[in-house]
C-alpha cells in the first residue's frame, strides 16, 4: 500500500484511487488491466470504464459524456 500512496503521490493523482486485495472485485467489476477508470453518474450507475492510459483529449470525451448522461439522468 505504501508504494501505490508513494506512485499516486509521485503522479500528482489528486481524484480518488484505490485498491483491494479482495480477487471477488477484480471479478465483478471486470478489471481486465491497470489502470481501470470507471465514470459513475450521480445515480451510481457505471456509465463507462476505461482501461488503460488516458490521453487529455480521451478523458476530456470521457468527461463530457459522463456529464450530459448525468443531466439526463
Amino acid at each position: 500500500r505504501s508504494a501505490g500512496r508513494a506512485l499516486l503521490q509521485d503522479l500528482g493523482i489528486t481524484y480518488p484511487a484505490g485498491t483491494t486485495s479482495n480477487s471477488n472485485v477484480v471479478r465483478e467489476y471486470q478489471v481486465l488491466g491497470m489502470p481501470t477508470t470507471y465514470f459513475i453518474t450521480p445515480d451510481g450507475n457505471i456509465h463507462e470504464t476505461w482501461t488503460g492510459l488516458l490521453t487529455a483529449e480521451k478523458l476530456t470525451e470521457l468527461v463530457e459524456e459522463l456529464l450530459e448522461a448525468s443531466a439526463n439522468s
